[in-house]
């Protein structure tokens, strides 16, 4: 329902939401929406709707994002999902008080794939999804499920405090207009207690809580010492967001 896309813990001045999704495929001119089918009461202001060509719709499946886009992709391959062009959903809405423009934006992704479309893609979060996923992950439930709109991502850290150290993070919490999730530093026994941090973080902001800065982390399990600092700017390429900086205690014992 509608009133499940409030946000309970929404403070103003946390930023403005930045939508961008991308709809392939041979699609249907003029393509249907139906507020019963789609769930889709207004294009969200803010938000257009552009048609690409192929060679525009194939950019997006340049290296290297392409071939981290097509791991595990078990669609079409990405020339069939091109020949036709794209569509894209972009744009920003002012640090909106409620997630509805999202339920609006993904009704519109829902409804150009009823359309033909073969392939969505969440450009933030690196997600590129089937129509049977789109709608089983994102759409029937009509609940904004932030978790399935952000990436936590895994990779080895570099100037590493101790032995197999990780750097956690996220990519996506700009479709709410929050940071991003940095979590550095951390050991190899640690990582599912960073995802878990991830994950509180993702459902906390995407449901309008903001982090102060230096706030203290207090989750269960975790060293003392776990600290917020926002940095960032929007062009950093690993988040294209702005981020919180998390570091995980040097004291392996104490880890």
């Amino acid at each position: 329902m509608e009133t499940d896309w409030t946000r309970p813990g929404f403070a103003a001045g946390g930023g403005d939401a930045f939508v961008l999704f991308v709809v392939f495929g041979q699609l249907t001119q003029p393509f249907e929406v139906s507020t019963t089918r789609h769930r889709v009461t207004a294009v969200p202001d803010g938000i257009e709707l552009r048609h690409l060509g192929p060679v525009e719709a194939s950019a997006f499946f340049d290296p290297p994002l392409g071939a981290l886009l097509l791991t595990n992709w078990e669609g079409p391959p990405a020339p069939s999902l091109v020949e036709g062009g794209c569509v894209l959903i972009r744009g920003a809405v002012l640090d909106p008080p409620d997630l509805r423009y999202l339920r609006n934006a993904v009704g519109l992704v829902t409804a150009l794939m009823d359309g033909g479309g073969k392939a969505a893609l969440n450009v933030q979060s690196l997600s590129l999804h089937t129509p049977m996923r789109w709608r089983s992950h994102i759409f029937d439930a009509d609940l904004p499920y932030p978790r399935h709109h952000v990436t936590i991502l895994h990779s080895d850290e570099e100037d590493a405090l101790g032995p197999g150290r990780l750097w956690v993070h996220t990519r996506g919490m700009r479709l709410f207009g929050r940071p991003d999730i940095s979590v550095r530093q951390v050991p190899p026994h640690r990582q599912q207690m960073a995802d878990d941090l991830c994950n509180r973080f993702i459902e906390m902001l995407a449901f309008g809580h903001l982090i102060r800065e230096g706030q203290a982390v207090r989750l269960a399990g975790a060293p003392e010492g776990l600290v917020c600092r926002h940095g960032g700017d929007l062009d950093d390429p690993d988040f294209n967001n702005v981020h919180v900086e998390i570091v995980w205690p040097a004291d392996m014992g104490k880890a």
